[in-house]
């Protein structure tokens, strides 16, 4: 994947999730005029928040991988750019994870501390496994 390619992808990604994030913070009010959640909106915030999370996180690791290759799992080189977009995509489930553990009022510290762990697992096993 080329360079220039890479940072559309995630300047792309991360564009629409904060306009999707924007247009539904500023115009969209979560509960509708019955007084229940407006699930369509909702759906709609998730979005959002997971391209945000991906795109931000996408490329927050792929500088990092810049500095140091070995957080990609590579010993010398350059380091692939879809590992970036994979551990990107691994964060961006977890903070929806998160966010739907906190819509539903069961967010708890081991909850987020077991679910960063298991994202790390994931991306070791998936290392490994290259």
């Amino acid at each position: 994947m080329s360079r220039l390619l890479f940072w559309g992808i995630i300047v792309l990604t991360l564009l629409s999730g904060l306009a999707l994030l924007g247009y539904l913070l500023l115009l969209t009010p979560p509960i509708d005029s019955t007084g229940s959640l407006n699930v369509p909106a909702i759906i709609l915030f998730f979005t959002g928040l997971g391209l945000t999370a991906a795109g931000f996180s996408s490329s927050v690791a792929a500088v990092l991988h810049d500095q140091w290759p070995g957080l990609a799992g590579v010993k010398r080189g350059r380091p692939d750019r879809l590992i970036a977009l994979r551990q990107g995509l691994l964060i961006a489930a977890a903070a929806l994870a998160l966010a739907a553990l906190a819509l539903a009022q069961q967010l708890d510290i081991a909850f987020v501390i077991v679910t960063l762990l298991m994202v790390g697992l994931v991306e070791a096993f998936i290392q490994s496994r290259a």
